[in-house]
């Protein structure tokens, strides 16, 4: 990585929104953090000027499987000024055109800040954001395309497809199988059904979802930007899948370095898939792209914007430093 100095003022953070409120936040918070102990910024103000840091909601207070929406005021921390578009993205744009930001860090997980919208909105703005364009950002979402796109560039992905209500009552009798929403991330509405009990106590909150057999293995996470992979890292997980309360709170989890994979030529394999992905999109920004490993690599999901919290942890395991991933966030 560079060594050179960032030269910036005004960080904003974007954190909060509408349906992956947590992760958001602890996103926003990660990386505040890390920019304010790393050294790679220059005429850069951290004297504290009497304004609390941003504060995540008690983990205990919200459903382990919600997208609850959380009033999260905006948090001046010196010159890193925390906004969440919840607040009214009128009150938004007045906000970001007041400040003149330097880079806008886009944080925001799920709807909006992943799906298109965000982009369009700040590229309106026309200040330097991080993260995935309108491209990337609305295509790689839909988890029924990126399906599509895999099959077409010969990456293995588990058997199933998009179903209705209708046909998903009919004709899922295979178990288990897992059912995830069309869109969104960080596991929300993701369920492994492992019966025809569970499969009729499962109640759908869309019109559609995608279900696919269930793959048993370990997860691979791999850390691609501007089409070069920054290294991976294994998954191993006590519950079947890695959920969205093992990812807010690290229990039931073990996290290990790729390399201790039996199989290397699984993981060179996975890597090459998630940038072979990340060019096809004409990906921006890092993104996490993740596999399960079986007899083969599958792909599972694509992270236009991965969870700041988890992102740093793979880039250790692969001898990337804190200031490194600042930097690489960041240019």
């Amino acid at each position: 990585m560079s060594q050179n100095a960032l030269n910036m003022k005004n960080i904003v953070l974007l954190a909060g929104g509408w349906t992956e409120v947590y992760p958001s936040l602890k996103s926003a918070k990660k990386v505040e953090s890390i920019l304010t102990s790393s050294n790679i910024l220059t005429n850069f103000d951290f004297q504290s000027h009497g304004s609390d840091s941003l504060q995540l909601p008690n983990l205990n207070t919200l459903p382990q499987d919600s997208g609850v929406t959380i009033d999260s005021n905006q948090n001046i921390i010196d010159k890193i000024i925390h906004l969440d578009p919840a607040n009214g993205l009128n009150e938004l744009r007045d906000d970001i055109l007041r400040i003149q930001p330097d880079i806008i860090v886009n944080l925001v997980h799920g709807y909006w800040g992943e799906d298109g919208y965000a982009q369009r909105f700040l590229d309106e703005l026309k200040f330097p954001y991080t993260g995935p364009r309108f491209n990337d950002a609305s295509i790689s979402i839909n988890k029924h395309i990126m399906r599509s796109i895999c099959t077409k560039l010969n990456i293995p992905i588990s058997s199933g497809g998009f179903y209705s209500e209708k046909k998903y009552r009919e004709k899922a009798h295979c178990y288990p199988h897992i059912v995830k929403p069309l869109f969104g991330g960080s596991s929300y509405g993701v369920h492994v059904i492992n019966s025809d009990e569970e499969k009729d106590q499962y109640k759908m909150s869309d019109q559609a979802i995608i279900c696919e057999e269930f793959i048993e293995g370990p997860e691979l996470c791999v850390v691609v930007k501007n089409g070069k992979c920054y290294g991976s890292m294994i998954i191993e997980c006590e519950e079947q899948f890695y959920t969205i309360h093992a990812k807010n709170t690290d229990k039931k989890v073990k996290f290990l370095g790729s390399e201790s994979y039996v199989d290397q030529g699984m993981v060179k394999a996975a890597q090459e898939y998630a940038v072979g992905l990340y060019n096809y999109l004409d990906g921006h920004g890092i993104a996490r792209i993740d596999f399960k490993l079986s007899d083969k690599a599958y792909f599972i999901d694509y992270n236009s914007i991965p969870g700041m919290t988890l992102l740093p942890r793979i880039l250790k395991f692969n001898n990337y430093s804190d200031s490194d991933f600042a930097k690489l966030l960041l240019e």
